[in-house]
């Protein structure tokens, strides 16, 4: 799979109050001490296209997603 098959599915603006909120990035990366598996935490603005970036960084390297939580709470994702 190559990312630049999906060329525009994140060409929208950034809504110019979502500039105003935005706060850096938070993400964490560690191994489950139960399970063979490593768990990334997310923590950003909610912007439009974010989860497709995401989706498409996982593409990029190859990375396998076994299960997902995702949240918004107000302007932040995690």
């Amino acid at each position: 799979r190559n990312p630049d098959d999906y060329p525009n599915i994140i060409q929208r603006r950034v809504p110019r109050q979502l500039k105003h909120f935005a706060f850096p990035p938070q993400v964490t990366i560690h191994n489950d001490a139960q399970r063979p598996v490593t768990v990334l935490e997310l923590s950003a603005p909610d912007r439009p296209g974010l989860l497709a970036r995401i989706g498409m960084i996982f593409l990029e390297f190859d990375l396998s997603l076994q299960n997902a939580k995702i949240a918004t709470l107000g302007e932040r994702v995690e």
